[in-house]
């Protein structure tokens, strides 16, 4: 994904950063020191503050003024992994922040995720910190998407990655379960632009009003090898799930039982506010 730099003397600013965009205005560059603000999308208040020097490179984080953490190596690059590994999305400040903005601007859902786990991979990426799943349901393709996939191929900020072939799965009040196949598209946006990103596509009108049809976040890697996610359900949406892999027909009754049995097993959870 391209990003525009500033250069200075071979140390680079790129054009946004984990949580942040370059506020252009705020760079300096005085006694070989470069400083730099990152705002956020949503509001434009300062989430990274970077003071580089020759040998050393410290990345502060804040959330409307409220200190999130500091991080120092000897280059950017370094600061913003190092200070990425030691983050839990799952109960990060700003990625709740972030989250919460994203949600509100139409049907939309992001997925929460942790790397508390030993053995569960983390991959960060430099300079988006997080590369972000935007998965649209298509129960058709229209021109209303065509136009909007043309619009899409001109904004470095949101990615087509690919469409593929998936099944949602519903429970109904009579524990009947049905299964139908669809299609969902692939969009790949850096963390920066998750805010922004989720209006432009409230703004297409693609997203359908219905529950099982919204528009689902998640990090890049947890939803490339994600196979099935359920959702809970209540007295008007049924509980639902999607599967993310074509199935030979002789495999369609043992996933049909497989959330059955995950689907009753979360009756016993209290909702929550997906």
């Amino acid at each position: 994904m391209e990003t525009k730099n500033s250069n200075f003397s071979g140390r680079e600013l790129p054009a946004y950063l984990g949580y942040g965009i370059l506020d252009e205005n705020s760079v300096r560059f005085e006694n070989e020191i470069i400083t730099a603000d990152y705002v956020l999308d949503c509001d434009g208040t300062a989430v990274h503050k970077v003071t580089w020097d020759i040998d050393r490179c410290e990345l502060k984080t804040l959330l409307h003024g409220e200190f999130c953490g500091t991080s120092w190596y000897p280059d950017l690059n370094k600061a913003l992994t190092y200070d990425f590994l030691s983050r839990h999305f799952d109960r990060d400040k700003i990625f709740d922040y972030l989250t919460g903005k994203a949600c509100d601007t139409g049907n939309i859902h992001v997925q929460k995720f942790t790397h508390d786990g030993k053995d569960e991979k983390q991959i960060i990426y430099y300079p988006a910190g997080l590369l972000l799943c935007f998965t649209l349901p298509l129960p058709e393709k229209n021109e209303m998407y065509t136009s909007f996939l043309e619009s899409v191929r001109q904004d470095t900020h949101v990615s087509f990655f690919r469409e593929k072939g998936a099944y949602l799965l519903l429970m109904d009040v009579h524990d009947q379960v049905t299964m139908h196949p669809i299609t969902v598209a692939e969009f790949i946006v850096p963390l920066a632009y998750m805010t922004g990103a989720a209006a432009l596509f409230s703004k297409s009108g693609l997203i359908r009003p219905c529950k099982m049809l919204r528009m689902v976040i998640n990090e890049s890697y947890n939803s490339q090898i994600s196979f099935m996610q359920t959702f809970i359900g209540d007295g008007i949406n049924p509980y639902f799930a999607y599967c993310f892999k074509e199935l030979e027909e002789h495999q369609h009754g043992p996933l049909m039982k497989m959330f059955h049995h995950t689907a009753k097993a979360l009756v016993f959870q209290k909702p929550d506010k997906e």
